[in-house]
């Protein structure tokens, strides 16, 4: 049971079990109803790194949303802003050249929008018509990686203004059914198998560099 005692939450407890699990209840009780509320504003410079927030100088409405950490018990409140909407299920966002690159499976398409969110191009193709983009990533020199998860899957790489370049060879089926793409400082394409439960290193021709199996079971933890 709460109430509000002093504009603070108080928990009570009411306990009729073991002693030491009603100090456990207590203890955890107290810990919750001295949450620490802090204020902070996400800041997203465009230099080329993959992010899941907005930049915060996109016009729009700011909405507050309070995040509570794990563990930790630490509350915050942070603003988000909308850049663009009109999407199906988009999944994977990166941001360079100053652009916002989204990829939606929904849709089959990779999508370059400008600062301000909105739409310069919307791309359709690599070699192919894309399956089911499901992640972005850029590289240093600007140049942007779509992992198209479909039809046996393929890592595609495109110019900044969204213009098919090449596909990156990846070993057969390496690509099929994953689910995360990143491009490290040192051109390193990194592949998250998820069938395979494994994460990749792939370089610029598709040869494995490193390869991090996990532990976690199932057949598709996806």
């Amino acid at each position: 049971m709460r109430e509000n005692v002093g504009g603070s939450l108080r928990t009570l407890v009411l306990w009729s079990g073991s002693p030491l699990l009603l100090l456990v209840v207590l203890v955890a009780a107290i810990a919750r109803d001295n949450f620490r509320k802090e204020d902070s504003r996400a800041h997203v410079s465009l230099q080329g790194e993959s992010v899941d927030v907005a930049p915060e100088s996109a016009p729009s409405l700011a909405l507050p949303l309070e995040i509570i950490t794990p563990f930790t018990g630490q509350e915050k409140t942070t603003d988000f802003e909308i850049v663009s909407d009109g999407f199906i299920r988009p999944r994977g966002v990166t941001i360079a050249n100053g652009r916002i690159y989204v990829v939606d499976p929904g849709l089959g398409a990779l999508f370059v929008l400008d600062g301000e969110g909105e739409q310069i191009a919307g791309v359709l193709h690599s070699d192919r018509r894309f399956v089911e983009p499901v992640d972005a990533a850029a590289d240093g020199a600007g140049n942007v990686y779509v992992l198209d998860a479909g039809d046996g899957g393929q890592v595609s790489v495109h110019r900044p203004d969204g213009a098919f370049s090449e596909v990156i060879p990846l070993p057969a089926g390496a690509a099929d059914r994953s689910r995360g793409l990143d491009v490290d400082s040192e051109g390193r394409i990194w592949l998250a198998m998820t069938p395979a439960l494994a994460v990749a290193a792939f370089d610029s021709t598709g040869r494995e560099l490193i390869r991090i199996s996990t532990g976690f079971e199932g057949a598709d933890p996806q």
